[in-house]
């Protein structure tokens, strides 16, 4: 899984990671093959979390810049 998110990181880099931690996250639910019990969302819940607050901070960076100009 990709590491947390620096704040600076562009919104393209943010959901580049975001979409490489999602396929990783498929490759691993189909090889559990039906097996519900073993699964583990929680790196679900951590890449959707990066990617709120990544987000989240590249608005506030955006708003920031507006308002100086």
């Amino acid at each position: 899984m990709a590491g947390p998110v620096e704040p600076g990181q562009e919104a393209g880099a943010v959901l580049g990671q975001v979409q490489e931690d999602l396929h990783k996250l498929k490759v691993k639910n189909t090889n559990l093959k039906g097996n519900i019990e073993a699964m583990d969302i929680s790196d679900l819940e951590a890449a959707i979390e990066r990617t709120e607050l990544g987000l989240r901070r590249q608005m506030q960076a955006a708003r920031q810049k507006t308002r100086i100009f």
